[in-house]
């Protein structure tokens, strides 16, 4: 009876290993694109990948990146205020969470067809990332396979997810989670759900024009989605209050207080990003992390305490509303979080200027559109 026990443990493990090995065989075969999760991604490695496109730069992050990075703004004042040249691509998916940014920085160190020099990265609260209405329906759509596709970028959902520090998350709460980020790699590695998905991205053609605007960035301003205008509609009724407080909680940048002090600091975070920098480095790409402004008003303390304690060559902050007083005005803001067309021609510039004086240590004036007064 042992030995029957046996033979069908063995039995079971064999055909988990063939479904594995069959599953990597499919995925190899059918070409599964990196970027076929929307269309926007789908346009985005088209443009990327076309013959004579030279981008040595690339903005990942969120809508927040997707609608606030301007790369022609970004491009001309770099190159015109400095002896660098840059031709800047904006990457930035709706609702990405801290791992989706950190799988999709990944795939680009990877890719060897792009000579990228330098990549930015949105620095993404990892609380907000794991609010569980968006989590969850991030997790389990195929938006997750930007990034839960090896054992390293499980061990970064994992790890980061048990790095939070706060009431709401409990031992049980995090081994649920834990759950969550194991099954649906399982998931992945046996392309559950994904045929259709993979045959789809092989076959579609993408309206690049629409999806990507210009360079890949698409101002708030002219979206015709309805929960978009409602965030406006919802941002107007208290917008003084919102930025008053957004205003006040940015004041942590710049402070100067050690993030290892704060008690919500999460430190496999940081060390998770610090080795992303390192493996950039090593592919030739200069990783730079981004604190942006107009976050959630709780997200400015684990924000600033994770960015605090990264190399100072690899970062820029325009968060701090005392050293960037015009991207907290109220002309400038589409919603809570979000710069609306003109603030985000002017974000793209702040960007440029602290990329001048990190790469070259000299300091250009940024032309502002209104006094803050």
């Amino acid at each position: 009876m042992k030995n029957q026990y046996l033979k069908l443990l063995g039995r079971i493990l064999l055909l988990i290993v063939l479904l594995f090995i069959g599953s990597a065989i499919i995925r190899k075969a059918v070409g599964l694109p990196y970027g076929w999760v929307t269309e926007r991604m789908l346009a985005g490695e088209q443009v990327l990948h076309r013959q004579g496109s030279n981008y040595n730069a690339i903005f990942l992050g969120s809508s927040r990146v997707y609608r606030g990075v301007v790369p022609r703004a970004f491009d001309k004042f770099v190159n015109n205020n400095s002896n660098l040249k840059m031709r800047s691509f904006n990457y930035g998916q709706g609702g990405s969470t801290s791992g989706q940014i950190y799988g999709a920085a990944r795939s680009f160190i990877a890719d060897k067809s792009l000579d990228l020099d330098y990549m930015f990265i949105e620095l993404r609260s990892m609380e907000t990332s794991l609010w569980e209405k968006a989590f969850v329906k991030n997790l389990h759509t195929h938006r997750a396979r930007i990034w839960l596709l090896d054992f390293k970028a499980l061990k970064f959902g994992i790890s980061t997810m048990w790095g939070v520090n706060d009431e709401d998350w409990g031992f049980l709460k995090k081994l649920r989670y834990t759950g969550y980020f194991i099954l649906k790699y399982v998931e992945n590695k046996l392309n559950v759900g994904s045929m259709i998905k993979m045959w789809e991205a092989k076959n579609t053609k993408p309206k690049i024009r629409k999806e990507l605007c210009e360079e890949g960035f698409c101002p708030m301003d002219f979206a015709t989605n309805v929960d978009i205008k409602k965030l406006r509609k919802k941002f107007l009724k208290k917008a003084d209050a919102t930025l008053a407080n957004n205003v006040q909680k940015s004041k942590v940048f710049g402070s100067g207080k050690p993030g290892y002090d704060f008690p919500d600091f999460n430190e496999a975070y940081a060390d998770e990003l610090i080795a992303l920098i390192d493996e950039a480095k090593a592919n030739g790409i200069k990783l730079i992390v981004m604190a942006l402004p107009m976050m959630k008003a709780h997200d400015y303390n684990n924000v600033y305490s994770v960015f605090e304690v990264l190399p100072e060559e690899n970062k820029i902050d325009i968060a701090d509303s005392r050293s960037n007083p015009e991207l907290y005005m109220f002309d400038h803001c589409w919603d809570d979080t979000h710069a609306n067309q003109v603030g985000a021609r002017l974000l793209s510039q702040r960007l440029g200027q602290r990329f001048i004086q990190l790469e070259r240590d000299k300091k250009v004036k940024v032309p502002y559109y209104k006094n803050n007064q």
